[in-house]
């Protein structure tokens, strides 16, 4: 097809096969990791939060208990050791902490503590004990802040100040269960952010893909399936525009059939055979013409020009064209016919060049007939001109003044002149003839 031939004008651009990940692989993974930071960064800060909020009640109850247990005591006024010993185990036991009663020097009054405390086991009590002599108080958390040191003065009394140590283990269970339902919500996001971003990305994903098939289409030159998505976004845009896009190029495309039909027409409506050879002397297209001066058949891709007949001058006019890049011209005899060959070189960014091949052995059997016709008009012409004229010299030089001579060649005159007649009316004839007149 001369369309395809000529549409060849630029080699294909060759697509480079790279591995291919799916969007809505990545992109998925993309939400599934925004939300699993997500999810991890509102766990930390919440997690923290209740931390420092149970951190907190728990330092407010044990200050709580300590304050009430140095007032308590401080009511029971200048009573003896004994009574001091017993409301001290009895707040102890009912406020689940652990005291130690000291008088202004700093000897030990009462203590009620559990089966595996003691003073000597209390961190930091002996500086918990000076400061609340000194009265001042004093609050430490002791580890991860489920147990507290306290440390305070006992306004009246015989008891001076008063070391509390407060431990809550059931703290810990509870930052362990706030930690695993956070930890659980914290999975269940990152589930639900992954699915609703495999969602998303899918749904991106596949109308891209549509995109891409339509464009791949549009590419292959399928022109048929409209492109269309309404959704009001980038990607609908996008869709738009190609769209677009495929009805100029279907119309452009179409416009080109017809130039390639035409010019098709004009190229089998040439007298002269036409060649398109690439570099490689490959015949990619030969008009009917062509066919017939170099007897191919109707099939001649990939045909190479050594393999017909004018071979060697086809190629070495193709090998100038290609190598000096100007017009080439070369006459090619075969015995018995004479033929032209020129050719035009390819443009900077084609690869084929045209060669015109013309049958001279016609035009010039044509000259050969139409000079051999002329020196036998000539000829025949020349003879009755001649006898008239040497009748008419032979009159005039006193044969008139005979009148059996005189006839003879009046009768002459007559004879040459109606033969004269004769080949001018048949030169005329012809003249019409060859004018397809007669």
């Amino acid at each position: 097809d001369v369309g395809g031939k000529f549409a060849r004008a630029a080699p294909a651009d060759a697509t480079e096969s790279r591995r291919f990940l799916s969007m809505r692989w990545w992109l998925g993974l993309a939400f599934a990791a925004v939300a699993g930071l997500t999810a991890l960064a509102v766990v930390a800060l919440f997690s923290a939060r209740t931390e420092n909020a149970l951190r907190a009640y728990a330092e407010e109850f044990a200050v709580g208990n300590a304050v009430a247990a140095s007032e308590a005591l401080a009511n029971l006024g200048d009573r003896d050791t004994a009574a001091i010993r017993e409301e001290t185990a009895r707040l102890a036991a009912g406020r689940g902490i652990d005291l130690f009663v000291f008088d202004a020097s700093g000897q030990l009054v009462a203590s009620a503590e559990g089966p595996n405390s003691g003073w000597d086991r209390v961190p930091d009590g002996p500086a918990a004990l000076r400061l609340a002599l000194q009265k001042r108080r004093h609050i430490r958390p002791i580890g991860d802040g489920s147990s507290f040191v306290i440390g305070l003065r006992i306004p009246a009394g015989p008891a001076a100040a008063l070391v509390a140590y407060s431990t809550r283990p059931e703290f810990q269970e509870q930052l362990s269960i706030i930690r695993s339902v956070f930890l659980r919500a914290a999975v269940v996001a990152f589930a639900v952010g992954a699915a609703f971003g495999f969602l998303i990305a899918g749904l991106i994903a596949g109308r891209l893909t549509r995109l891409a098939k339509a464009a791949r289409a549009i590419g292959d030159g399928g022109f048929g399936a409209p492109t269309y998505d309404a959704f009001p976004d980038e990607v609908g845009s996008l869709a738009t525009s190609i769209e677009a896009m495929r009805l100029r190029l279907q119309r452009l495309f179409e416009e080109l059939q017809n130039e390639r039909r035409r010019l098709k027409s004009l190229l089998e409506g040439f007298t002269e055979g036409v060649l398109l050879i690439g570099r490689d002397f490959r015949v990619e297209y030969a008009n009917g013409q062509a066919r017939s001066l170099l007897g191919l058949g109707t099939n001649v891709g990939d045909l190479s020009v050594t393999e017909m007949p004018l071979g060697a001058g086809v190629r070495d006019v193709a090998r100038e064209l290609f190598a000096a890049g100007s017009p080439q011209r070369l006459r090619v005899d075969d015995g018995d016919h004479s033929f032209v060959v020129s050719g035009i070189p390819p443009a900077r960014d084609r690869e084929t060049a045209i060669i015109a091949i013309r049958d001279e052995s016609q035009r010039e059997r044509h000259e050969r007939a139409q000079r051999q016709f002329a020196t036998n008009a000539a000829h025949q012409l020349r003879t009755p001109l001649a006898s008239i004229v040497t009748a008419v010299e032979m009159l005039q030089t006193g044969a008139k003044e005979e009148v059996e001579s005189r006839d003879r060649f009046l009768e002459i005159i007559e004879r040459e002149s109606q033969r004269l007649s004769r080949l001018t009316q048949a030169l005329l004839v012809l003249a019409r003839a060859k004018a397809s007149e007669e």
